[in-house]
């Protein structure tokens, strides 16, 4: 035996010219590949692979040729894992009712898993629809992918709860109710038997009594959303993630944060889907340039081709540049979230609702006076600034991964100024001259991303004597303010967020140049929110625009939500209407808002 990579592997005992050797056997490809270049040093001679990889033989080993080589050290042996998968030839998908709903390169992204084993990551850029194509997997290949188990951050457990409704429910094999998607939120309580999709967060995985129900439950596949999460290879949920998928056959691993630019934060990712290739830190450090105390950082030059056609099977990445031709001029999306598990908010929301019902018993009692009509309406309105503040900690997360991740400009859409103050306090960066990542200050569950912006999480250099930014802020100024500060967020490469108001910013201004929009607060009308959508879809713009509304489940959002599809179906006819001041309307909404309230915990 030879090691290659630091691994075991078979001679192919093949020579010419007397001793010369022509093949190894390489287990990482699982064939025999011919020998490219062969450079000797003082220490030993390293043979360079035609499929890239590697063997070192050292100076005065025994014969290539001999059977009598000395087996490697333990530490060089790949642990007892699963084996790599190995990709099987599934039946080509049947296009239904729903195939052409998925833009092109989500088909292929769907058929991308299906290659690869369903064992791969998705490395898509934000806002190119990794959760459908990994639910599409699941639609069209269920028996090749069920029961499956979804790991998600929290926040977006509900949002895979709906995508998953609204991507499988309309087909006859997913109607019956194993198919329904549960959110697990106990640690304690049992799976119900032949449950086919399980949502988990990441808490309730590295939970002992539950991981050990989750490995012997049967699923074939597990999906983990916001993977480069697990970068620690010492946390529990990291540890427990390990455990399960040497458990499950098949795993699909999703981020949008850049494999080529946080390469070492993939290699628990890489470990996963293949452990007989990445069973060492070392051999993917090797492969990075480092700083002057010897960290990894980004690849290599030198071996970046070789890394993407090694693991060109098993990760997928798509810029927006990339797809564009397949992307529409405007992409408007939903991002659901939770509050479940915030007990404050909860408590302090189900509070204002109780005021509220108080409101309607007397209005029912005594009918709709001016001011009972003044007290609803203002009851209403505190329950929005409400949500919109409580929306404000997942929306930094989310700007903060997005312009980390692909450097491209955000604007934040809200409305009321105590959530703009709060964006603007906790959206702090600094842009690192080395490597031109944008580096924020935030903490990511139990791992720090940053440490006081004084370091490149990327690079490593130091950025003690770089100055931070701050967003760039659009609110009620004057048309003079405004325009000097979209000039500034514009022409400034440093400036990478826009925070504006929606009612200030929504009219006047040309913003075709900022590709991304989070929408954290929502208007009462329907137009206002398209007049604000087109100040960023107009001539000139040369990408598509990709607009996300955060919506939180079982609050007011939905209802707001509900009112504008319904005046954008009638605004032809209805111009003049004010919703914001028909009682009866807003009647209506309070009554459907309070039969939400028994939803949340505690109340």
């Amino acid at each position: 035996m030879q090691l290659i990579n630091n691994k075991p592997t078979t001679l192919v005992a093949q020579q010419t010219n007397g001793t010369k050797l022509l093949e190894y056997f390489c287990p990482i490809c699982e064939k025999p590949v011919g020998i490219n270049a062969t450079v000797p040093t003082h220490l030993s001679k390293t043979y360079y692979l035609a499929c890239s990889h590697y063997v070192h033989v050292q100076v005065g080993a025994i014969s290539p040729f001999s059977q009598q080589v000395k087996e490697p050290s333990v530490s060089s042996v790949p642990p007892a894992r699963k084996t790599n998968p190995i990709s099987e030839k599934y039946p080509d998908i049947e296009p239904d009712s729903r195939w052409d709903s998925f833009l092109p390169f989500q088909q292929k992204g769907i058929k991308f898993f299906a290659d690869s084993g369903f064992t791969a990551l998705l490395a898509d850029d934000m806002g190119l629809g990794k959760t459908i194509q990994a639910i599409g997997a699941l639609r069209y290949y269920p028996e090749q992918t069920m029961p499956v188990l979804i790991v998600c951050p929290a926040s977006v457990t509900v949002q895979w709860q709906r995508q998953i409704r609204k991507w499988l429910l309309d087909a006859p094999q997913f109607k019956s109710v194993e198919y329904v998607p549960f959110i697990q939120k106990e640690t304690a309580s049992k799976l119900f038997p032949d449950q086919n999709i399980y949502i988990i967060s990441n808490a309730v995985l590295a939970k002992p009594k539950m991981l050990e129900q989750l490995k012997t439950y049967g699923f074939k596949t597990v999906i983990v959303d916001e993977s480069h999460q697990f970068k620690n290879s010492g946390s529990k949920r990291t540890k427990a993630l390990f455990e399960l998928c040497d458990h499950i056959p098949q795993t699909i691993l999703m981020s949008g944060t850049s494999v080529l630019n946080r390469v070492m934060e993939y290699w628990n990712s890489l470990a996963i889907l293949r452990p007989k290739r990445w069973f060492q830190k070392k051999q993917l450090s090797e492969m990075c340039t480092s700083d002057s105390k010897g960290r990894p950082l980004a690849l290599s030059p030198y071996y970046k081709d070789r890394f993407f056609q090694d693991t060109a099977g098993y990760i997928l990445r798509r810029t927006k540049k990339e797809v564009l031709p397949d992307l529409p001029e405007k992409f408007v999306t939903q991002e659901w979230i939770a509050f479940d598990g915030s007990k404050r908010f909860v408590d302090t929301y189900n509070m204002k609702l109780q005021e509220l019902e108080e409101i309607l018993a007397r209005m029912d009692e005594s009918g709709m006076s001016e001011s009972t009509s003044a007290s609803m309406f203002g009851a209403i309105a505190e329950l929005r600034h409400m949500l919109g503040i409580a929306k404000a900690a997942r929306a930094c997360d989310i700007v903060a991964d997005s312009v980390h991740s692909n450097g491209e400009k955000i604007a934040v859409a809200v409305h009321h100024r105590l959530a703009i103050s709060m964006l603007k306090d906790s959206l702090n960066y600094k842009k690192c001259p080395s490597c031109e990542t944008f580096v924020f200050e935030r903490h990511d569950g139990e791992e720090e991303t940053s440490s006081g912006l004084t370091e490149c999480t990327t690079c490593g250099s130091s950025l003690k004597s770089v100055p931070a930014y701050s967003p760039v802020i659009i609110s009620n100024e004057s048309v003079e303010h405004k325009q000097a500060a979209l000039d500034k967020f514009r022409d400034d490469p440093n400036q990478a967020i826009l925070i504006i108001s929606i009612l200030g910013g929504g009219v006047g201004l040309d913003i075709q140049f900022c590709p991304n929009v989070l929408v954290v607060e929502r208007e009462w009308n329907g137009q206002i929110e398209r007049q604000f959508e087109d100040r960023f879809v107009r001539i000139g713009m040369k990408s598509s625009v990709t607009i996300s509304y955060l919506l939180a489940e079982n609050t007011i959002d939905e209802f707001f939500d509900e009112m504008c599809k319904l005046k954008n179906t009638i605004v032809d006819s209805t111009l003049d209407r004010n919703y914001a001041a028909d009682s009866s309307f807003i009647r209506e909404l309070a009554a459907k808002v309070i039969s939400k309230r028994l939803k949340f915990v505690g109340a």
